[in-house]
């Protein structure tokens, strides 16, 4: 989902929300493929933050000046994240069931805390193509996004999803039409 010219904040997220799709294209049958409701989207999105914004932070550390937004408020923003990402945890193992075409009475409790590695894994896949520029770009958007409520920022990022998704020929999973 990530491309070379949408080294942006929101390329990081929506590149975070595919790490989820990936993993779990691992265990798609080519026969089903399950939707999440947009709140099990961000839930997944919500847990696997934190780690995605440590892995920039580590990266683009070495590679920005010292009053950038990311080394002055990027740990503040990870925290708030941290805390949010706790409360979306239920939901998010409601997410993984659905994923794997599992049952309610076969959601696992606390299975999600195995996608909070896997945003920091995305951002250090592509430590080799980051740049001063593509910091400085992830940077200037992360502190035009930062006022967003992070729910708002989540939701944002899942509509980038479904756009994604739609381009895809077969995506590994969907987001629900919403029901009217």
């Amino acid at each position: 989902m990530i491309r070379k010219n949408m080294l942006t904040a929101v390329a990081a997220w929506a590149a975070i929300a595919a790490t989820g799709a990936h993993a779990q294209s691992i265990t798609k049958s080519a026969a089903h493929q399950p939707c999440l409701s947009d709140e099990q989207a961000g839930a997944v999105v919500m847990v696997m933050a934190p780690g995605a914004f440590r892995g920039l932070n580590r990266i683009c550390s070495k590679l920005l000046p010292s009053n950038a937004y990311m080394l002055t408020s990027g740990k503040a923003l990870t925290a708030k994240f941290d805390v949010l990402a706790e409360r979306s945890g239920d939901l998010a193992d409601r997410a993984m069931a659905r994923m794997v075409d599992a049952d309610d009475d076969d959601i696992v409790p606390g299975a999600s805390a195995s996608l909070r590695p896997m945003g920091e894994m995305l951002i250090a896949s592509e430590a080799k193509k980051m740049t001063p520029e593509t910091c400085g770009k992830v940077d200037r958007a992360l502190k035009l996004l930062d006022p967003l409520p992070p729910e708002n920022l989540v939701g944002l990022v899942v509509l980038l999803m479904e756009l994604g998704m739609a381009a895809e020929k077969d995506p590994p999973f969907t987001i629900c039409k919403p029901s009217r």
